[in-house]
């Protein structure tokens, strides 16, 4: 996993290479959440482009995004968050 943080807190880019499912789903989610308590409401982007993701993992990172909030139990205050997902291109 590669993390880009812009100098001006804007956006964060998260580049994930190799299988995404719903075990490690949630050292995902705990970047995002650091990321997103430097700055909060920053955009996050979540490139999977290059990753093989499971379909229940993909799907629970759809609902964060349209949510914008994290999992309850990875961050209990729930603060707001801006995820955009890059979806995985096609094999």
């Amino acid at each position: 996993m590669n993390v880009r943080l812009d100098t001006d807190l804007r956006s964060t880019h998260i580049h994930v290479i190799g299988l995404v499912t719903p075990n490690n789903l949630q050292a995902l989610y705990a970047i995002a959440r650091r990321a997103n308590t430097l700055q909060p409401g920053m955009n996050i982007f979540i490139d999977l482009s290059r990753a093989r993701v499971k379909d229940e993992a993909l799907a629970d990172l759809q609902h964060v995004a349209r949510s914008h909030r994290l999992p309850r139990k990875l961050d209990p205050q729930s603060d707001r968050c801006q995820i955009r997902i890059v979806e995985p291109t096609a094999a």
